[in-house]
């Protein structure tokens, strides 16, 4: 995962798609530029797809639909790419960590717990870490 060290929170990989990209293009590029870490290719397993539809923190009085994807995926360990992270990633602090689901919930839910912004990418990290963990717990 993705650790913020401007709020304290966890998150997964992830950003916009490019012109023309596919979401599975999207996932693997921003994988490696926010992690270095390289998706093997054979392994991507749609896994659930968050909609929000709220105000705009940018444009006044602009409602906004947003459509995050999330992905189950396997790594490749054997290559590391290069992170290329953009200027308010850079500014959150954010860094790779490794960490366990049960951790990961924790962080978040105290994280929202001391955050003094709307925190909504929280909110929404926290709640496919849960569905992720009952998925787990089925198996």
């Amino acid at each position: 995962m993705i650790k913020g060290k401007k709020f304290n929170e966890l998150k997964f990989p992830g950003g916009g798609l490019e012109q023309d990209e596919t979401h599975l293009e999207c996932l693997m590029r921003e994988v490696v530029e926010e992690t270095g870490l390289i998706i093997d290719v054979l392994t991507q397993n749609p896994f659930g797809l968050v909609t929000e539809i709220r105000k705009s923190t940018i444009e006044v009085d602009t409602i906004f639909q947003m459509n995050s994807y999330y992905y189950t995926v396997s790594l490749d360990d054997t290559k590391l790419g290069k992170t290329n992270l953009d200027p308010y990633e850079i500014e959150h602090g954010y860094e790779l960590i490794w960490v366990d689901i049960h951790d990961a919930i924790t962080t978040n839910k105290l994280a929202l717990s001391q955050s003094i912004v709307d925190a909504t990418w929280i909110k929404r990290e926290l709640k496919v870490m849960e569905l992720l963990k009952v998925e787990a717990l089925l198996y």
